[in-house]
């Protein structure tokens, strides 16, 4: 079996891409460190893709590979117990229109725009700045005590971390919390196994007053470590990438480079 060779942007500097590097090292993986245009002649027979979306959709493109994230309605399509607030997909134009008071505001797929709350639709960017045909992801404000980041294999936590406490980065685990963490993933990763591609970064937390709930589901090959173990993190990551013709509903559109 070929090993896998770990693709990452030439950022030296990053420190989730140094942690993997010495992961990658001590499982045996080859490890490159490229540009948006890949070296000629370049192979990797059994490539794992890791970087922000532009730089995985363009090396993605060259190397005929695809990548796995979750659908845009994962949280729409997720039941109300196990996100424990109001959420609806739609337009930006559409939200431009919300006047029902503050209301939290994502893109649905990509980081077009902040993801932040909002007074009203008003105050979303403007047609100039981004269109209106861009997915927009409207939820209920809540307060988060704590959020983890986990990274989910096959329906089983590989690697997990807390990242913020109370709106600030905390990657310190509070033995406290560790039993209702374990409670809620348990009753959860079942219940959601199907509507999640075999790997993916799932955010979950604890909203102030309504307890455990998922913050959102995100692509585990451009997801930040956060504290998460790097070796069990690239053991996740193998499955992130696969061959280009691959039938899964969980393909990410590929990238037109012409």
């Amino acid at each position: 079996m070929d090993l896998p060779t770990l693709i990452v942007p030439d950022r030296a500097s990053n420190p989730d891409i140094k942690a993997l590097y010495f992961a990658a090292s001590a499982l045996g993986w080859e490890f490159a460190p490229v540009r948006y245009q890949l070296p000629q002649p370049f192979q990797a027979d059994a490539p794992v893709l890791y970087g922000d979306p532009l730089f995985c959709d363009i090396v993605a493109a060259q190397l005929g590979v695809r990548l796995l994230e979750p659908s845009d309605d994962f949280l729409v399509r997720l039941p109300d117990a196990w996100r424990k607030r109001h959420i609806s997909l739609t337009t930006l134009t559409e939200a431009r229109l919300w006047n029902d008071g503050p209301v939290f505001a994502k893109p649905a797929a990509d980081k077009s725009f902040p993801a932040t709350v909002y007074a009203s639709g008003a105050a979303l960017p403007g047609e100039d700045s981004v269109p209106g045909t861009t997915p927009v992801l409207l939820s209920e404000p809540v307060h988060w005590e704590v959020e983890w980041r986990l990274f989910v294999r096959e329906g089983k936590v590989v690697t997990r971390s807390p990242y913020f406490r109370k709106g600030k980065l905390d990657f310190v685990a509070r033995p406290e919390e560790l039993s209702e963490l374990r409670s809620f993933t348990k009753a959860l990763l079942p219940e959601i196994e199907s509507l999640l591609p075999p790997v993916t970064v799932l955010d979950i937390g604890k909203i102030e007053g309504k307890g455990w709930a998922v913050v959102e589901a995100n692509p585990a090959w451009a997801s930040g470590l956060y504290g998460c173990d790097p070796r069990q993190t690239l053991i996740a990551l193998s499955l992130a990438t696969v061959l280009g013709d691959t039938q899964s509903a969980w393909l990410r559109p590929a990238a037109n480079l012409e």
